[in-house]
């Protein structure tokens, strides 16, 4: 997928180190970087690159979460949100349809949830004939001890 370089972006899960790795990268090449998270303080809310704190609803309550990425990045301006962890990523990519402003430079809801389940993921490689190791679901305690 090719993608002009935004002007700003947002960058949410601001306390982890993918956060700040992604907001010293891209505000070295001179990309405005906002960054959301639930908590005021995080890694990467701290970094010189970081030109704004946006203090984010509780990813609990999906739809005021996926409201006020819509609003803020309106308000704002910004076309492009970055995810850093799994949560938000999901919640993103599952309420796509909602942020029609905003690109979230991932592949579809489908292919996510495929790649994020280990076993899917490894009945796909192996249909596909890629080389898994060889792999044992435990589905249950008893099947643990098994």
């Amino acid at each position: 997928m090719s993608m002009a370089s935004p002007e700003s972006v947002v960058i949410l899960d601001g306390n982890l180190r993918s956060a700040l790795a992604a907001t010293r990268s891209l505000g070295a090449r001179g990309i405005r970087v906002l960054v959301g998270d639930e908590r005021a303080d995080t890694l990467a809310g701290a970094s010189r690159y970081c030109a704004e704190r946006l203090r984010d609803p509780s990813l609990t309550r999906p739809a005021p979460f996926v409201r006020w990425i819509a609003e803020e990045t309106a308000r704002r301006g910004v076309r492009v949100v970055l995810p850093m962890s799994e949560v938000t990523t999901r919640l993103l990519l599952e309420y796509r349809s909602d942020l029609p402003a905003v690109t979230v430079p991932f592949g579809s809801f489908d292919s996510f949830q495929i790649l994020n389940d280990k076993a899917t993921l490894g009945d796909l490689a192996r249909r596909l004939g890629i080389r898994t190791p060889r792999t044992r679901p435990v589905r249950s305690r008893a099947e643990l001890a098994a």
